[in-house]
């Protein structure tokens, strides 16, 4: 009977001791109910709001975000090595075009009487001054068709064809706008002598 006496006992203070923890755990809470709500109801919003997030699949990227650098466009060769792709090709190209004609078309686009005059041969130059076709008709015709509201905007060179007697053909293709906007193309065909020098040119 005497364990049964004991045993009890120690029942009763324990339970006893779980009442008082309980009681001042409900004193506490009651101290701090408004501090705790604030905390739960923050805690439930901010889960809610980041399994919204993680149902929409949608990624929260705190602090600087990385550069996307795109890869290196390559193509593969016989030997396996990869080989970078080549830059397009420029409007404009220059590639062994003679100094002369190159002279006579950036004179076209920029109205530049001057450029066009320098870049022909001497010969020519007699015969379209016998007929009345000097520098400055040439300067009056080039600011009459700026006048009229002629837009040049790129000219390209196409390629030559060599004589055997020393001289060359050479040929371009201009792209402009006219006086009504309209996009169109003009082909120069032009004839080179020994020293380089336009002696004729074509146009159409």
């Amino acid at each position: 009977m005497l364990f049964f006496r004991v045993l009890s006992r120690l029942c009763g203070r324990f339970f006893s001791g779980i009442s008082h923890i309980l009681a001042g755990l409900w004193r506490l809470l009651r101290r701090y109910e408004t501090a705790l709500g604030v905390v739960v109801v923050t805690a439930l919003v901010v889960g809610g709001f980041y399994l919204f997030l993680t149902a929409l699949n949608i990624n929260i990227v705190i602090g600087q975000p990385q550069a996307n650098i795109p890869a290196t466009v390559v193509t593969p060769t016989t030997d396996a090595t990869p080989t970078a792709v080549p830059a397009p090709t420029a409007a404009v190209s220059y590639t062994n075009a003679p100094n002369a004609t190159e002279a006579f078309m950036r004179g076209e686009v920029t109205f530049d009487a001057n450029q066009i005059w320098d870049a022909l041969g001497a010969e020519l130059h007699t015969s379209l001054e016998s007929r009345g076709n000097d520098k400055t008709a040439l300067q009056q015709d080039l600011q009459k068709q700026k006048s009229s509201g002629i837009q040049y905007e790129t000219y390209r060179y196409i390629g030559a064809y060599k004589n055997p007697e020393g001289s060359s053909i050479h040929f371009y293709v201009l792209r402009y706008r006219d006086s009504n906007n309209k996009i169109n193309e003009r082909t120069f065909t032009f004839r080179l002598g020994e020293d380089g020098k336009i002696t004729s040119f074509a146009l159409s």
